[in-house]
């Protein structure tokens, strides 16, 4: 249930979605169909939330005679009933007036106060009807959509909440802060068959909040009707597939969620584990035999090739794949490339690297861990991931050094994809290559 309070908008001079989110100053997103946040975007309904104090967010829309509404949820956090009231105020002034609709009635701001010590009081109830509804057996679970994501809150959480909103503020910031993505299936049907696939994607070495079971709690299979039945499966990197059964009953959950979600992290050895094990074709629902995992995704090409296009940048779009084959090409000569790519590439130029990465299809225009031994990954890792010295962030560096004296407005701020593709780019990179590479073997010589 939320409140919902109406502002009606000044005619000459009337705010938008983006004005208030400017003069709210909190954090904003639109949600998506599976009631999950995707930031920084504007919908029909907008959602503005505090990111140091993370709870059900504000629902901020205009309706069709253009007048503001403001929803929030019950129940909330007190902090969010301070947001709420604050954010009506703020527009209020804009506006010009001092009424609004409060829920259906009139309302003046000089009552805000009473407004407020209504909706607390009226929340902290609500919480005690949630926790009865456990209680008595009427329900084993019960769930809140969040600024972020759904959350389940089981009997455990309830009790560990009792009534008391700035307890029920703690446990919904706590969960929304946690560092892993939330993932949701998608969904698609198969050709003439009345059956539908859904796929939760899981990348390598991030935590993961999944489901404990394979239909996603708070996703509705809307899509399909009953005749349909719906396999769901995981999907890794390069087209692998496995039974969601097969993934949930496999790993190792990392750290609790909530009542009906779980985290994941696996390494790129559990990956190649559970798709040697289980790998299925999804077309057929049979054991794959030919499936192949390439791991980790370090850089790809194509994301950085396609901005040429997008921008209608006055460059080459191969020059995307430059400071790949630059990579390569140092990684070959320091010998932190598998035997393999070793024996087809050690004696390709640097051009002929930058094809070979583009269109080869062991490579299909990206860097990954299954090019390096262990040890060109190890340092891979770390040179990519670095939060000041990357290999990406010299990259940068080097080409706005480069055209320290040229009109920068020309780039779009994609300066280093119009660098001349020679042997001076890559000396550059390769002392900065060596310097690092030097630090990291003393590192791990000490180690």
């Amino acid at each position: 249930m939320a409140i919902t309070s109406t502002i009606k908008q000044n005619k000459k001079n009337p705010l938008t979605i983006e004005d208030i989110i400017e003069l709210s100053g909190l954090s904003y997103g639109a949600m998506n169909d599976k009631y999950v946040l995707e930031k920084n975007t504007i919908g029909n309904y907008t959602m503005l939330y505090d990111s140091k104090k993370i709870g059900r967010g504000l629902e901020v829309f205009l309706d069709d005679k253009n007048n503001i509404n403001i929803n929030i949820l019950c129940p909330s956090p007190k902090h969010e009933i301070d947001l709420y009231f604050d954010l009506i105020t703020h527009i209020c002034e804009k506006a010009g007036t001092t009424k609004f609709k409060f829920s259906g009635n009139s309302a003046k701001i000089n009552k805000i106060d009473k407004y407020k010590e209504l909706l607390i009081n009226a929340y902290q109830e609500s919480l005690r009807w949630i926790k009865e509804q456990i209680d008595s057996g009427s329900c084993k679970t019960y769930s809140l959509f969040c600024a972020l994501n759904p959350i389940c809150l089981d009997g455990e959480m309830i009790t560990s909440i009792g009534y008391d909103l700035d307890k029920l503020e703690k446990l919904l910031d706590n969960l929304q802060k946690k560092d892993s993505e939330y993932v949701i299936p998608r969904f698609f049907t198969r050709n003439n068959d009345k059956t539908a696939l859904a796929l939760y994607y899981i990348p390598d070495n991030i935590n993961i909040t999944v489901p404990l079971k394979e239909e996603d709690p708070f996703v509705e299979n809307k899509f399909y009707d009953i005749e349909i039945k719906v396999d769901y499966y995981v999907e890794f990197n390069d087209e692998n597939f496995i039974k969601f059964n097969d993934f949930i009953d496999n790993v190792k959950f990392v750290d609790d969620y909530d009542a009906q979600r779980k985290i994941v992290c696996l390494s790129e050895d559990d990956i190649q584990k559970l798709i040697d094990k289980y790998a299925i074709n999804i077309l057929n629902n049979k054991k794959d035999t030919k499936a192949k995992y390439y791991g980790t995704i370090y850089d790809d090409g194509y994301n950085h090739s396609i901005k040429v296009k997008d921008k209608k940048l006055k460059t080459e779009e191969i020059n995307g794949y430059n400071h790949l084959a630059i990579y390569l090409k140092w990684m070959i000569d320091n010998k932190l490339v598998t035997k393999e790519i070793n024996e087809k590439y050690n004696k390709k130029s640097l051009k002929e690297l930058r094809l070979a990465i583009e269109r080869d299809s062991i490579f299909s225009g990206m860097l990954r861990s299954y090019h390096f031994t262990k040890k060109g990954n190890d340092f891979t890792r770390e040179i990519y991931a670095a939060p000041r010295n990357s290999y990406l962030s010299e990259v940068d560096r080097y080409a706005g050094k480069y055209f320290k004296k040229e009109d920068q407005t020309k780039f779009q701020d994609e300066t280093y994809l119009f660098l001349t593709f020679d042997e001076e780019y890559y000396n550059h990179m390769k002392e900065f290559l060596d310097a690092i590479y030097l630090k990291f073997k003393e590192k791990n010589k000490r180690s």
